[in-house]
């Protein structure tokens, strides 16, 4: 279990991350930067859409079909 003031010191730099990262970004090069550009763009569609393309793949293959339900029985 974590202590209160841990998960509050937590919560507190998750608000600040969008900001240390313009920080970050605005510090390293620019060359730097754009070699990271197209790691950092692969990763946000990869992690960010991930459940838009699996919505979509079900939506064409719904999970009924591949796993149908047993019939109820009363």
């Amino acid at each position: 279990m974590l202590h209160p003031l841990l998960l509050l010191n937590f919560h507190l730099n998750l608000r600040r991350l969008p900001l240390l990262l313009i920080s970050f970004l605005l510090s390293c090069p620019l060359s730097s930067f754009l070699n990271l550009l197209p790691n950092f763009l692969l990763n946000f569609l990869l992690n960010f859409h991930l459940k838009y393309l699996l919505n979509f793949l079900l939506h064409l293959n719904p999970i009924n079909s591949l796993y149908p339900a047993s019939p109820v029985t009363k």
